[in-house]
């Protein structure tokens, strides 16, 4: 398994930290016998919620789906787009079936939930920043069967409980956020349902300073597990989900942190030349932490 890396220095390179990033990256066909069209993806970073709306109008219209977000102060928005992936898990068809909704404060957002629940979707990812009155949150719901439990404004007592339950019906987190403050941190999570239950072992770890988490990147990474998903908070510690699992032994993946805008724009740059693109990715304050997975 190649594995890199811990964790990222700050970068610099001769971009202005607060540029947006758009990348439109042509990969190599579809695997499946016969198919024409080219796989594609666009990425962009913090850039304002008019941005965001403007050009997720456009792709969605292009055909292009929601692979990763997050919202951070400001708001500023991250995201990444993904086309001609069927096979990936964070992709779903384009149309009727996705909703995104944006800069929604925490009672709009769950009306949105109860809304969109009822009418048979189930929320992808959601990602939230800010604390109190003034929390901001996004989310992506899409029409989809299947058991799953989303939660939020848990306290860290509450996202162990939801953990050890949701674990027991055989579902795992595949969308986390952390917002509030140091001293109140609180929790946005998606629980889904394992896909191999049984050759399929993950592990969340929470409010992790810089220091704690390259320790556990290295103790997880020589136990044979690999990173998920990971949440930078609005104070700079570290929440991540790890799993290790038989059927994906030997999938290559790249994970950095504590990256400027700039440095993940670097970092963005190298990886798509060796065919990696950021399955995951998220900030706050100006930090990026993400995920990157081979393209294929």
């Amino acid at each position: 398994m190649h594995i890199l890396n811990k964790t990222a220095a700050v970068l610099v390179v001769l971009i202005a930290a607060g540029t947006p990033m758009v990348a439109d990256a042509q990969a190599a066909p579809a695997r499946a016998a016969g198919a024409q069209a080219k796989s594609a993806y666009v990425a962009y970073h913090d850039i304002s919620s008019a941005q965001h709306a403007e050009r997720s109008t456009t792709l969605r219209a292009q055909g292009f789906t929601l692979g990763t977000l997050s919202v951070s102060a400001g708001p500023r928005y991250a995201a990444v787009w993904v086309k001609g992936r069927a096979d990936s898990p964070w992709v779903i068809p384009p149309g009727p079936y996705q909703a995104l909704h944006q800069d929604m404060s925490d009672k709009e957002y769950q009306r949105r939930f109860v809304h969109y629940t009822a009418h048979g979707y189930q929320p992808k990812v959601v990602t939230a920043t800010g604390s109190g009155a003034s929390a901001t949150f996004a989310a992506l719901f899409v029409k989809a069967r299947g058991a799953f439990e989303v939660r939020h404004g848990l306290r860290p007592n509450q996202l162990s409980v939801r953990n050890i339950r949701a674990r027991a019906k055989g579902m795992w987190p595949t969308s986390i956020d952390v917002y509030g403050s140091a001293a109140d941190p609180l929790y946005v999570a998606v629980w889904s349902v394992n896909p191999n239950p049984k050759g399929r072992i993950w592990k969340l770890t929470t409010d992790m300073t810089p220091t704690q988490y390259n320790a556990e990147f290295q103790r997880r990474v020589d136990s044979g597990f690999r990173l998920t998903s990971i949440a930078v908070s609005p104070w700079g510690t570290y929440t991540a989900v790890w799993f290790t699992d038989d059927s994906l032994a030997t999938t290559s993946w790249h994970s950095y942190s504590g990256m400027s805008a700039a440095g993940y724009q670097k970092r963005f740059n190298e990886l798509k030349a060796k065919g990696f693109y950021p399955s995951q990715v998220n900030s706050e304050n100006g930090i990026y932490a993400a995920v990157w997975d081979v393209w294929r």
